[in-house]
Order: structure tokens, then sequence, then C-alpha cells
């Protein structure tokens, strides 16, 4: 049986893409040309390194299951709402 992070992670490549292109569009009158580089270099690097992150995350995910993940995603939440309290 296949994963559900296998099925997930692709699916949600075009709502990326798609608020990205949104986001360019309603800032196309701030940008100039000679930006362009700036945003070369950061589309490269953010790309690189979230194709990373997700190949890591979908292997660790297959080796160990959820659990790990959901554990300390309940321990971070109950970490952020007690410094939110305090």
């Amino acid at each position: 049986m296949q994963n559900n992070t296998s099925f997930s992670t692709p699916i949600a490549l075009p709502i990326m893409v798609g608020a990205t292109g949104l986001d360019l569009f309603k800032s196309w009158n701030h940008l100039s040309i000679s930006e362009l580089p700036m945003f070369v270099v950061g589309f490269i690097t953010s790309f690189v390194v979230a194709l990373m992150a997700v190949v890591t995350f979908v292997k660790w995910i297959s080796k160990i299951g959820l659990i790990p993940f959901a554990l300390y995603r309940f321990v971070l939440a109950i970490a952020f709402y007690i410094f939110v309290l305090y």
C-alpha cells in the first residue's frame, strides 16, 4: 500500500504554483527589471531547498511512520500555547 505522502505532495504543487503566480501578478507594477537576478537566485535556491526537504521528509515518513511527527507537532503546539499564555 502506498502511503499518503507520496500522493499528497505532488497534489500540492499546482496550488503552490498558482499562489505564486497570483502574487507575482498582483505585484507586477512594483517590480523592475533590475530585481530580476535577485528573484531568479531566490527562486532557484528556494526550489532546491524545498525539494530536498520534501524528499527527505517523504523518505523519513516511509521509514518510521507519522507517529513521531505527530508527537513532535503536539509538543510544539503545547510549547507555543504555553508561550502565548505566559
